[in-house]
């Protein structure tokens, strides 16, 4: 059985960033992009432990032929998409 996967505000509004700042150059990659990454996103429904462990009860998930990885946690009722981050960017400190 399948859980609802659900994107916090935080997920939501750095996807938008990416997905505009794409449009800029080419609107159709980014339509193409938002494909890819929701379909990824969407998978984590059916496979919730799809992606390894990270840090504080989350999991990563590359997503595949992008720059991208997704974070997610899961609970008894759903996964929520915490956060969308470009593998070259990282927290420093």
């Amino acid at each position: 059985m399948s859980k609802p996967v659900t994107w916090t505000r935080r997920a939501t509004r750095t996807l938008t960033v990416i997905l505009h700042y794409a449009a800029d150059s080419d609107p159709d990659a980014a339509e193409a992009l938002r494909n890819t990454i929701v379909d990824r996103a969407e998978q984590l429904g059916h496979f919730p432990q799809l992606g390894p462990p990270s840090l504080r009860g989350t999991r990563k998930l590359v997503v595949t032929g992008t720059p991208y990885m997704l974070f997610y946690r899961e609970t008894l009722e759903r996964v929520d998409i915490v956060g969308l981050w470009h593998h070259k960017l990282r927290k420093r400190g």
